[in-house]
């Protein structure tokens, strides 16, 4: 019954969406001249991402800049949260028409995965020549943003990039960057790091440091070991495990006692002192629909 009336308002907001453009968040936009548009076709995921890699190369060829005010952030909104983010930003003189007919093409063929929440609008900047989102106070500039709809947004080093995992009964990200490796797992099961269970399993690591960190208002600590599996190859690890983050609901649905388990596995300590950044960007979201 539920996914009944889902899947009708999502072809509904499909619609809808189709007919309206989206707008600069930095000014008060008007609205463009609508255009007509069929209703949502049968979804064919090939096509789907045929179009998203399209879209994307577009998009990417049409963010050049000189300086930061070159630069254009646009809303929107959640209808495209997983074909570009809630926000598109390019270069201010760029036209973005074959952009948008392809998001219209994307929207059209019910390529939507689901409907997430939205997170603050971002800050634009020039950045080596290329318009980028400005991260947060306090993280280096050439960090981007990763979003995962439906599961959360963080901030990430350039050299960490996503590589497929799976979980038996968890939600499970995995990332490869140089020298180090960053795994997420959201559900009830999610590993504990506190020393008293990390040391029964793993002896013969040490202890280096535990501290409160907050992720988006859930409280938790993380703790530094250094692995002393192997003595003549020692590598270090960042942990932590966040209470009440919640499994995108898609995968296994929302569970009570829902939890993330972080940890970055480092060759260095000094690659490891990332982890409390990356911490203190993310956000966990919410999604409305799902297919």
């Amino acid at each position: 019954m539920f996914a009944a009336i889902a899947l009708g308002m999502l072809g509904a907001v499909t619609y809808l969406a189709l007919r309206h453009r989206s707008m600069p968040v930095s000014t008060t936009a008007t609205a463009t001249a609508p255009r007509d548009a069929a209703l949502p076709a049968a979804r064919n995921p090939a096509e789907c991402q045929r179009i998203a890699l399209q879209y994307a190369q577009i998009v990417e060829a049409r963010r050049a800049c000189t300086v930061d005010s070159d630069c254009l952030v646009e809303a929107r909104t959640n209808l495209f949260a997983t074909l570009d983010g809630c926000y598109r930003i390019s270069s201010r003189q760029a036209s973005m028409e074959a952009a948008d007919r392809l998001a219209d093409a994307w929207l059209a063929g019910s390529c939507i995965d689901d409907l997430p929440s939205c997170e603050p609008a971002p800050v634009a900047i020039c950045r080596k020549g290329t318009c980028a989102e400005r991260p947060p106070a306090g993280i280096p500039d050439d960090w981007r943003r990763e979003r995962v709809p439906g599961a959360l947004t963080m901030f990430l080093p350039p050299d960490l990039h996503r590589v497929p995992a799976r979980g038996e009964d968890s939600f499970v990200l995995r990332y490869l960057g140089n020298g180090r490796t960053l795994a997420l797992e959201i559900g009830e099961w999610a590993p504990d790091p506190s020393p008293r269970t990390h040391m029964e399993s793993a002896p013969w690591d040490a202890l280096l440091s535990s501290e409160p960190v907050d992720v988006s208002g859930h409280p938790a600590v993380l703790y530094r070991y250094r692995l002393g599996e192997r003595v003549d190859q020692p590598r270090w690890t960042a942990e932590a495990r966040v209470p009440g983050v919640v499994s995108p609901w898609h995968f296994l649905g929302a569970a009570a006692g829902s939890k993330l388990y972080f940890g970055l596995d480092c060759d260095t300590s000094a690659a490891c002192d990332a982890a409390p950044l990356i911490l203190r960007t993310m956000t966990p979201l919410t999604e409305t629909i799902s297919r």
